[in-house]
């Protein structure tokens, strides 16, 4: 996902972000993982069809991808786990 997200970042003249990978985030059975900061916007088991709309609607947008998110810096886990 790492080379995916690379592609769909060039893929988009003038989106100027930076990826980098890291070591384990403490929820490694739930990886890929990819978190957006300084949003502090965590995703979880991206997969490619993830990486393009995270890309496209986070990134390029603005919006996070309410429907991939399951943690929010200074909130913690969102979504049916979290009891929403």
């Amino acid at each position: 996902m790492f080379k995916v997200l690379g592609q769909a970042i060039d893929a988009r003249d003038g989106l100027c972000v930076k990826r980098t990978r890291s070591h384990c985030f403490a929820v490694c059975r739930e990886g890929p993982i990819a978190v957006v900061y300084p949003d502090g916007v965590w995703y979880r088991q991206v997969d490619a069809a993830a990486v393009e709309r995270i890309v496209d609607e986070h990134l390029v947008n603005g919006r996070p991808v309410e429907a991939l998110v399951f943690h929010r810096l200074g909130t913690g886990d969102v979504g049916q786990e979290a009891g929403q």
